[in-house]
């Protein structure tokens, strides 16, 4: 079952809450790496090749977070 962050009106599903809480979890990630590449002034020039590792894990913490709210 669908559960939605932010049900809209006549007929329209809106964004799910696991896609709300992967979005979240993501922005929170993407700060936090981004900011050890700059503190260590890594070279960011593969940065991009994070972001789909990134995306796995933001899902992953969401579907974490769908169980808990279960519970």
């Amino acid at each position: 079952m669908s559960r939605y962050a932010f049900p809209a009106e006549r007929g329209s599903t809106g964004m799910t809450l696991r896609d709300y809480f992967a979005a979240r979890a993501m922005q929170t990630m993407i700060s936090y790496r981004r900011n050890y590449f700059e503190n260590d002034n890594a070279d960011m020039s593969d940065w991009d090749e994070y972001f789909p590792i990134i995306a796995q894990e933001a899902y992953s913490l969401a579907d974490a977070m769908l169980e808990a709210r279960d519970e």
